[in-house]
């Protein structure tokens, strides 16, 4: 097996372009991907590997340093009106990638393309806290003139919200906010977003793509900010973490992420090896439309079946068993709200819901993207419900991670695996994602109160008050109705060469790339 696998390796190495060659020092920076990104249009990214990309080739009118504060970035400032509802931004001399002005226009249509119903983008709600968002989405207000959002002009944009967001300069930090260029998209509308037609605002433009096996980035020669010091960023589509951390032990990869579990108690001795938190959950969602999980009781049965521990225990990395949803380290934290693992309730409820000892229970597919801790993750669960709750009709289907996503976007099954990183650093963020209205919902669990809480925790500007709101709102969404089971927060468990300086992941999990160097003097 082994043979196999080193076989295998060394295959994909030979055949991989821009492989470093030994004692050659180049200021390249060389990272796995785990799988193609589904789509670089971000207007309708909706996943953590497209948005890695993205950030790195586009921005916005604000972003976020490497301690998640806000600082400007195409906008070079900003003022916000006494009530808090109108921000009018003030576009700095910024270039798009092939030397055309940035124009407070570009974003006008940017938005418009994301609220527009017929793209059916899944972050559409993000802008919903602004005047006639959700209506033009929604499709209620056809006008988009009506929507809160103006190009005052070319260096000026106005944004008007329906009440004040304490959050909302994080928004257009996002990338789905970003500015969209009409001309090129209108010229190449399926490959706008695919070299050589891809524009960028952002440090990196994107100079190749070869679809499932790498993409390559290189300085954008218009970017306002400084130059990026690394001059070029392969990504390397590496599907199997195994198979990143061989590469990276045989010098074919500088940094590498998501360490296998049974590789941890090596690595973890290793100078290069980092534990980074991150602000990440992991959790299993019921589709509460399809049987048995319409029934809360079974899907409360399933949560007291979980012992967190023991998963965190077999990953072997530094998770953090949790049964709050919005994370520690994150304004509303609530770890004491939850469903504790009880085996004699979780018989109970199972009882309770028509299925003793778990007699008659139907067949329940349990689906997960196919990495190798979600797998460890899915099969720890599938033993727990069998020998707590006796079901032995519990079938693990693996997926690929773009067909996963396309699965759970048209069909969702019984059981899902799914995790959330932050958006931005504000409980609103993870709460958000389950209301009726969230395009990212796939549990399509849908309930008026929790709606009207999380409405309600959006626009109060008091701290206490937002604590108990979102209290409240977690007791619903976890105990009351159990629409989910939160699992763990996530760390990344990476290893950095030691030639690659000032590398570090933030707390949003993206790589701070353009704070990189690379010492040549350092390379072997």
């Amino acid at each position: 097996m082994k043979k196999i696998l080193w076989s295998v390796v060394l295959l994909f190495l030979t055949s991989t372009a821009c492989v470093r060659k030994s004692n050659v020092p180049q200021n390249v920076l060389r990272m796995p991907l785990e799988s193609d990104p589904p789509t670089l249009d971000w207007t309708l990214c909706k996943d953590h590997v497209s948005i890695t990309t993205i950030y790195l080739l586009q921005e916005g009118l604000t972003k976020q340093d490497a301690n998640l504060n806000i600082v400007p970035a195409l906008a070079e400032k900003w003022d916000i009106s006494s009530d808090g509802t109108t921000y009018t931004f003030h576009l700095r001399d910024a270039k798009w990638s092939d030397g055309v002005a940035v124009k407070a226009q570009d974003f006008v249509y940017g938005w418009k393309r994301l609220l527009d119903p017929k793209q059916a983008a899944e972050y559409a709600y993000f802008l919903y806290d602004v005047t006639n968002a959700k209506e033009f989405n929604q499709g209620t207000v056809k006008e988009f003139e009506k929507v809160g959002i103006r190009a005052v002009d070319d260096k000026t944009v106005e944004v008007k919200l329906k009440y004040p967001a304490s959050y909302f300069l994080h928004i257009p930090a996002f990338p789905v906010t970003f500015p969209q260029r009409q001309d090129i998209i209108l010229a190449s509308p399926t490959q706008f977003a695919e070299p050589p037609h891809l524009r960028s605002t952002g440090p990196y433009r994107l100079s190749e793509w070869k679809h499932e096996s790498s993409l390559v980035l290189e300085p954008n020669p218009y970017y306002y900010g400084p130059k990026p010091s690394i001059a070029k960023v392969i990504f390397y589509v590496v599907k199997e973490d195994s198979t990143a951390l061989a590469m990276y032990e045989e010098g074919q990869l500088d940094v590498a992420f998501r360490i296998p579990a049974l590789d941890l108690d090596r690595v973890k001795k290793w100078p290069d090896y980092r534990p980074e938190p991150i602000l990440r959950g992991y959790y299993y969602g019921f589709n509460v439309e399809k049987k048995p999980f319409d029934n809360v009781l079974v899907r409360q049965a399933f949560a007291r079946a979980v012992q967190r521990t023991d998963i965190v225990a077999a990953l072997r990395a530094g998770k953090v068993a949790t049964k709050s949803w919005v994370p520690k380290g994150m304004f509303g934290y609530e770890n004491a709200i939850g469903l504790d693992y009880d085996p004699k309730k979780a018989k109970e409820l199972l009882a309770q819901a028509g299925f003793p000892d778990g007699k008659g229970f139907p067949a329940v597919t349990l689906m997960y993207d196919s990495l190798e801790m979600n797998k460890l993750v899915a099969e720890k669960l599938q033993y727990a419900w069998k020998s707590v709750l006796g079901l032995d009709k519990i079938e693990l289907v693996p997926q690929e991670w773009k067909v996963y996503l396309d699965t759970l976007d048209h069909n969702p099954p019984q059981l899902f695996r799914m995790g959330w990183g932050a958006d931005y650093p504000d409980p609103n963020n993870f709460l958000d994602l389950f209301t009726s209205t969230s395009g990212n919902n796939n549990t399509h669990w849908k309930n008026k109160t929790y709606d009207g809480l999380i409405l309600a925790g959006a626009k109060s500007q008091s701290p206490r008050e937002r604590q108990a709101i979102y209290k409240e709102a977690q007791k619903l969404l976890l105990e009351e109705e159990t629409a989910i089971i939160p699992l763990f927060q996530e760390t990344i468990e990476m290893v950095v060469k030691p030639y690659v300086k000032h590398f570090t992941i933030d707390a949003l999990e993206y790589p701070r790339v353009q704070d990189a160097t690379i010492d040549l003097t350092a390379q072997k």
